[in-house]
């Protein structure tokens, strides 16, 4: 089995090479991201409780530093909202919606090479099958020889292997894609509502203080 799969590869030719290459770095993408969005990067387990806890009883330092301690999305619009508390509040609102939606931007970016390698590979699989329908009929041509197999055995054996091993590459390097990015719509709006309590729920509620007014 092994021996027909090495047969097919190389009966591919440089197209199989490439897909290879491709379907390589999809993977390594798609296990960097399994390893990276995790809840604990992006939204961190018991920031809100310990940060309401010390919301609530003025301890503006500690929170800072609680904030600054958790390396996630979440815990940075927290930094931006505590230090710019004392500011309007719609520029603060403006100042958390931006440090978010920029954290979740560069995590896009991040996934956006999974979409390019699913779009490629079935383009270049699809190359694969027009060079090897390409090669079967010059062979017709310079053999003169319509009815023997054998002659245009190699050209279709390419169109054939290249076309299937393109979709073999994008179509699970396109399902990743999709459950990256739906993974982090969710996150997305764990964060937003988080922010919205931190904004609404904390911040309208707290006196602003004469020491905390620039």
């Amino acid at each position: 089995m092994f021996s027909s799969f090495l047969n097919a590869f190389h009966a591919g030719g440089f197209i199989m090479y490439t897909l290879a290459a491709l379907s390589l770095v999809g993977l390594a993408i798609a296990f960097e991201r399994i390893k990276c969005l995790r809840s604990e990067r992006l939204v961190s387990s018991n920031l809100m409780e310990r940060s309401k806890n010390l919301w609530e009883a003025a301890q503006f330092e500690e929170l800072a530093k609680l904030a600054e301690g958790r390396n996630c999305v979440m815990s940075r619009v927290l930094s931006s909202i505590i230090k710019h508390r004392s500011k309007p509040f719609d520029r603060v609102s403006m100042i958390a919606s931006n440090t978010a939606s920029s954290a979740m931007k560069r995590e896009l970016q991040r996934i956006y090479p999974l979409n390019i390698i699913a779009t490629l590979s079935p383009l270049i699989g699809l190359f694969g099958t027009v060079a090897g329908m390409i090669t079967s009929f010059r062979m017709i041509v310079i053999t003169g020889v319509s009815g023997d197999a054998t002659i245009v055995a190699d050209g279709i054996s390419q169109a054939l292997v290249t076309t299937a091993a393109g979709l073999i590459v994008g179509i699970p390097t396109l399902a990743f894609y999709h459950y990256f990015k739906n993974r982090l719509s969710r996150f997305s709006s764990v964060i937003e509502d988080n922010s919205n309590t931190v904004l609404y729920d904390w911040l309208l509620d707290t006196p602003i203080n004469e020491s905390d007014k620039h």
